[in-house]
């Protein structure tokens, strides 16, 4: 699982911890980078607020239904903005 780094998001963005999990998560294609619970500054959700596991973010399975590890119901959702028709 890709464990949170930061606490919020102005750590991130200050640049002071090397975090190359973004350029390891765009190789995979996981389906939780068109997500809209999902928040890639920190690879975490709504659902895994702790961290996303990795077979999420491997793409090796995709997040349809509840999982007994995550909090709430939430589940994927593709981001408003993909789902518009051009």
């Amino acid at each position: 699982m890709a464990e949170r780094i930061y606490k919020n998001r102005s750590e991130y963005e200050s640049g002071l911890t090397l975090d190359d999990r973004e350029f390891l998560l765009d190789r995979l294609r996981s389906k939780c980078m068109t997500c809209r619970h999902f928040k890639q500054w920190d690879f975490f959700c709504k659902a895994f607020p702790n961290g996303i596991p990795d077979e999420y973010l491997s793409a090796e399975a995709q997040h349809t239904t509840k999982d007994v590890r995550q909090v709430g119901d939430t589940v994927y959702a593709e981001a408003a903005h993909l789902s518009k028709s051009l």
